[in-house]
């Protein structure tokens, strides 16, 4: 038996369990070859987003890419869609769409200003967090 095997056994005898890891390495603390992503193109998130005019908060989740949700969110703006969170709010509190010219609602959300409040890969914890 090696060093590690007689140590174990030592200590053991007197109640201490051992447990042995890889040391850290210099080159494991300073290189990382995975290119940094960018916080908008995380996947599986619950994200909140704040109205730019009144504060209001939206909170959402997805198991898309972000940025990929959040084009959806605008293209639901731009053409008036009344089963998105984001135009109901834009037009009954800030008078965004309708007949005349009021505003696209779009400059009321700032999508790179978006809080990630979580992330999980299972969609039925993400809809309960």
């Amino acid at each position: 038996p090696g060093f590690s095997e007689k140590f174990t056994k030592l200590v053991r005898a007197h109640g201490v369990e051992v447990v042995f890891t890889k040391p850290v390495s210099l080159q494991s603390e300073l290189c990382n070859l995975k290119p940094p992503r960018d916080r908008l193109q995380r996947k599986d998130v619950v994200y909140k987003k704040d109205c730019g005019e009144c504060g209001v908060s939206y909170i959402g989740e997805t198991a898309q890419r972000f940025t990929d949700r959040a084009k959806q969110h605008q293209y639901s703006v731009r053409t008036e869609d009344d089963n998105n969170g984001f135009f109901v709010h834009a037009a009954h509190h800030h008078g965004v769409g309708g007949e005349e010219e009021r505003g696209t609602g779009m400059e009321l959300f700032k999508w790179d200003e978006a809080q990630f409040l979580d992330a999980d890969r299972h969609w039925k914890r993400r809809k309960i967090k």
